[in-house]
């Protein structure tokens, strides 16, 4: 009896980890994006792993682990922020913001490096209903569906602030001059659009 259940435990962690792997990066970023402390980032990714393998016998469909976890990881955040008080700005790691499409001649992409600066301080500058959105899509890779269901807000509202985010970057990349002759926009999966 006590060996099935060593085997059990032995076949449970292992599903686990080989979910949690391809998402891992993705989940602290997002932890750390509105925690913006990386102590403080470490200890609820922590208590996220913790909770979500205590109640993994409670997800009944493998496929949405990946949603569910960054649910637990978005409760446990708002719980540790709001124990301590502290309000949050996101403060996005050095990562390309306009994810790059492998067929960019190089004067686009040296425009990337360029703008990449200016379009994470527009993120951080926008309310938390949209830099969540594109947290979630861009630097977590989650799906629209998915991020609704991280979120608790409908498909339909998450897809308006999503295209309404992208609209903001755009706009304000114009006001700045660093759109002047290109248009490249945040599309779905991550491409640049023209």
């Amino acid at each position: 009896m006590h060996l099935r259940k060593s085997k059990k435990v032995l076949q449970d962690m292992k599903l686990f980890e080989e979910q949690l792997h391809p998402i891992y990066k993705g989940l602290y970023s997002y932890i750390y994006s509105i925690a913006r402390n990386p102590v403080l980032a470490e200890d609820i990714l922590q208590n996220t792993l913790e909770k979500a393998y205590r109640s993994m016998s409670t997800l009944q469909q493998q496929n949405k682990f990946k949603s569910w976890i960054f649910t637990i990881a978005k409760n446990e955040t708002m719980t540790l922020l709001q124990k301590y008080r502290r309000e949050s700005l996101v403060d996005i790691p050095q990562q390309d913001v306009l994810m790059h499409d492998q067929q960019l001649l190089p004067e686009h992409l040296v425009l990337n490096k360029e703008i990449r600066q200016t379009v994470i301080q527009i993120i951080n500058s926008l309310k938390p209903e949209f830099r969540d959105i594109l947290i979630l899509r861009y630097y977590s890779e989650l799906s629209l569906d998915e991020i609704s269901k991280v979120l608790n807000i409908k498909i339909n509202t998450i897809k308006t602030r999503h295209m309404r985010a992208k609209q903001k970057i755009v706009n304000e990349l114009k006001k700045q001059e660093l759109f002047k002759d290109h248009k490249y926009i945040l599309a779905e999966g991550g491409k640049i659009d023209a």
